[in-house]
């Protein structure tokens, strides 16, 4: 449950708050009725630089009128100075247009992983740099996952990458899988099974006495009904050598939002989709499937579209988990529409949120940009 915190001043409340705002940056096209944005680009921090790249939207009409989803290859670079976010560069291209795949921070540059493309889910592995010298983005091929996977989660500790769960060409996986990167020639292995297969959750990796912790809170998975059922819960293992045991969940289910993990080891979750809308619109989907009468398909339909297209948006609550209390706070919220299938990241004193769906369909053209307080550093 979340936790009310001892009565403080309203100059306190707002020196512990981050400072949000809203920064255009990336070239959009006009015109664009689902947001000239893209949901799914991997992202990450490398050389200083943020790199974010892929991503998928709807540039003719939303997919519940028959839009065709479209995907991109394209690499942004993009400098930070004085909170201000400017391109850098724009001409690198991933080896095909991705998006959905698991990405996320190594020495060596950005890791990606699986994915989606208009060719179906990818096993593809890879990682994006930044090269000072040449002022270029270049591209180094990593052994392929075992399976392809798309909205998997990621987690990097020194040379080690973890993948876990994540949405199969079948159904939704429970499989832990661990590249070393200073021997990566040896390809993925597996480790211990999730204790639930899941998609669009996040996982979040601390230093143990054993070598790694990691956590994984939320996410989904799609049942043979055709509905989602969204997770509260929240798991951890300490690797090598533990098992997945769960923890102090979180208050409510949570799938798709965004995460970050702070230099203390706390882990605050940004928004996220807590499924309602979702479920609503999924049972339409299968009531529609089982229907034969033609004229209550179209009625449905139509109920389904306006469901979607009067989307109300994500949860804008941020919460707040570290590790040593087991409870889970409030942090305050976002104070603009809240991206989903997107990456959070912490560069330097700040937290930005490149771009994402912020509704159904629709994509944000926006990076969000908040200012990390001390109390939460």
């Amino acid at each position: 449950m979340i936790q009310a915190r001892n009565p403080v001043s309203a100059q306190e409340r707002y020196r512990n708050q981050i400072r949000w705002r809203q920064v255009s940056v990336l070239p959009q096209p006009e015109n664009s009725p689902g947001g000239a944005g893209y949901a799914g680009m991997l992202a990450g921090i490398h050389q200083d630089k943020l790199i974010v790249a892929g991503g998928a939207n709807f540039p003719d009409t939303m997919p519940w009128f028959g839009g065709k989803k479209k995907y991109y290859d394209r690499i942004f670079v993009l400098s930070l100075r004085r909170g201000k976010i400017s391109l850098v560069s724009d001409e690198g291209r991933l080896p095909e247009p991705l998006a959905y795949t698991a990405s996320c921070n190594t020495a060596r540059g950005i890791f990606f992983g699986g994915g989606e493309s208009g060719k179906g889910l990818r096993a593809e592995c890879g990682i994006v740099s930044w090269n000072n010298y040449t002022q270029k983005t270049e591209v180094h091929n990593l052994p392929s996952l075992p399976v392809p996977l798309a909205n998997a989660m990621v987690a990097c500790y020194n040379e080690q990458i973890f993948i876990a769960g994540g949405e199969t060409a079948g159904g939704v996986s429970d499989k832990l899988f661990i590249l070393n990167l200073a021997a990566e020639d040896k390809g993925w292995k597996e480790g211990p099974a999730l204790l639930q297969p899941v998609s669009h959750g996040r996982l979040f990796a601390l230093p143990d006495a054993q070598g790694v912790r990691l956590i994984l809170t939320g996410g989904r998975c799609k049942g043979q009904n055709g509905i989602s059922l969204f997770y509260s819960q929240v798991t951890e293992i300490s690797f090598p050598g533990g098992k997945w045991q769960q923890v102090q969940s979180m208050p409510y289910a949570l799938a798709a939002g965004t995460g970050v993990l702070t230099g203390n080891e706390c882990i605050l979750l940004l928004g996220g989709d807590r499924g309602l809308v979702f479920n609503q619109v999924e049972r339409i989907i299968a009531e529609i499937g089982g229907e034969k009468n033609q004229q209550e398909k179209d009625r449905l339909n139509q109920e389904k579209i306006r469901i979607q297209s009067s989307h109300p948006g994500f949860s804008r609550q941020i919460l707040r988990f570290c590790p040593g209390e087991q409870v889970w706070k409030s942090a305050g919220n976002l104070p603009y529409d809240t991206p989903v299938t997107t990456e959070a990241l912490i560069w330097n004193d700040y937290i930005v949120i490149p771009s994402g769906e912020i509704r159904a369909g629709v994509r944000s053209p926006w990076f969000l940009l908040g200012k990390i307080p001390p109390a939460l550093k």
